[in-house]
């Protein structure tokens, strides 16, 4: 494909994703705003984010684990052997998930007291107690994240692709409306329903178009949901334990955050999601409009125009990321303060969050640059690569805060994320040069990937 052709389609196409993401982000930012206008930089959001750890955890990584796996399986099983085999395994994942998710929730809820101890060695037993109450309303939207991530997976196998994006939306809406709705009757637990809730929106939002491309006569097989579904955990389960090392970075941050001055593990919250929104539109979009265009050069064996769309699309993210990163860090104290100085978000937490967001800016940045070398590595099935790199930034990151927080204290926190993100996009960057420069063997599971893309 001609060099200009390519530009185009990329661009044409992150674009199109870009929007998508923007609906999403700025609903999630004003889910932000939300907190932050009804109780700032405060202990009581700390708690929060403490007690909505592990639900964070499943909210983000279902949708990526799940539609990673299964897309390609149902896909495979509605060309090759039918509608009612796709809609055998698609029930079954979901009896499976539902039950293994329900399970997780409930062992959770009665240990709760004991890991957010672990989690946040910092609090007083008073917080303790009402994080875990916290989540005990949350955990249940655990078993709801699974369906609505099942369901948006067969959404996009059938090609739609709106839905599922506004599901995230749903969530975010939804909310934000419990939140002022309830906040002021029940205080910081508004928050905790605010995240059922949403969970439950983002799965009835996409059930009707789901219900329309049920088979005649299906109905959900209970006899072997574990055998039927087996394919799709051998492809799941490397994601899931290279996400989870991943994610256990968020929870050293939050568990150091709690030791150190009130507040922090909020103004840490705030200043990297205001850098997140630009970290997302850039790598996100850009990353998901060329994975397709990566697998199919992988299936063909086009070495040369693979490296080609990926010099491509981290040129697109390095030259447009770098000045609204460093926008965002010269305007960080007016920018903070319109977007979040209201209610009990006041001129201290202003101080507090600008003075921390130009710590997190590379990192954000970085981030985005290895979302295009993830989608390579992910083109190539190298599941190995996945788990051992986020291996070596986590065990990094623990290093790094402990000698980072004494001097920077919560500016170490964000220091100690940029710094990781860069050794991690170092890593990455070494791993794809090496896996490009080897010939593309072509084979039967490569061409399963174009398909599917």
């Amino acid at each position: 494909m001609k060099r200009g052709v390519l530009r185009g389609n990329l661009l044409r196409s992150a674009s199109l994703v870009m929007v998508g993401l923007a609906v999403s982000g700025a609903t999630g930012f004003i889910r932000e705003m939300a907190i932050a206008n009804h109780f700032g930089a405060s202990r009581l959001t700390d708690i929060y984010l403490i007690a909505f750890t592990i639900p964070e955890f499943f909210l983000v990584m279902l949708p990526i684990v799940v539609n990673s796996a299964l897309v390609p399986l149902l896909m495979e099983r509605r060309l090759g052997k039918g509608e009612k085999s796709a809609w055998r395994l698609l029930g079954a994942c979901s009896v499976v998930l539902t039950v293994g998710l329900g399970a997780f929730a409930l062992l959770a809820c009665v240990t709760s007291p004991t890991y957010l101890r672990l989690l946040a060695p910092g609090f007083s037993q008073h917080d303790i107690d009402l994080a875990s109450s916290m989540t005990r309303i949350m955990l249940p939207a655990v078993a709801l994240m699974g369906i609505s991530a099942v369901i948006a997976a067969a959404l996009n196998a059938y090609q739609h692709f709106l839905l599922p994006a506004l599901s995230a939306a749903a969530y975010n809406v939804t909310f934000v409306v419990v939140t002022a709705t309830a906040g002021p009757a029940m205080g910081v637990k508004g928050l905790a329903w605010g995240v059922l809730l949403g969970a439950a929106a983002a799965l009835f939002l996409q059930l009707p178009q789901l219900r329309i491309h049920v088979p005649s006569g299906w109905s959900v097989d209970l006899a072997h949901p574990v055998t039927e579904s087996k394919d799709f955990w051998r492809l799941a389960a490397p994601f899931l334990v290279g996400y989870g090392i991943h994610h256990l970075s968020l929870l050293i941050d939050r568990s150091m955050a709690s030791m150190l001055p009130i507040g922090s593990i909020a103004a840490l919250n705030y200043a990297y999601r205001t850098n997140l929104v630009v970290g997302q539109l850039l790598g996100v979009a850009v990353s998901t409009a060329l994975f397709p265009t990566l697998t199919q050069h992988v299936a063909r064996g086009e070495t040369r125009e693979l490296r080609k769309a990926l010099v491509l699309a981290l040129r697109v993210i390095l030259f447009a990321g770098l000045p609204a990163m460093a926008g965002l860090v010269v305007l960080r104290v007016p920018l903070t303060r319109l977007l979040f100085q209201r209610g009990e978000f006041d001129a201290g937490a202003t101080a507090l969050t600008a003075s921390i967001l130009p710590f997190y800016a590379w990192g954000v940045l970085a981030d985005a640059l290895c979302q295009p070398l993830w989608r390579v590595l992910y083109a190539y099935r190298e599941t190995r690569a996945v788990i051992w790199v986020n291996g070596v930034k986590t065990g990094l990151r623990l290093v790094l805060n402990c000698a980072l927080i004494p001097f920077l204290i919560y500016n170490g926190i964000a220091l100690s994320f940029s710094l990781g993100l860069t050794v991690q996009l170092i890593l990455l960057i070494v791993l794809v040069r090496r896996r490009t420069r080897r010939p593309i063997q072509v084979s039967s599971s490569s061409v399963e990937v174009d398909r599917t893309g």
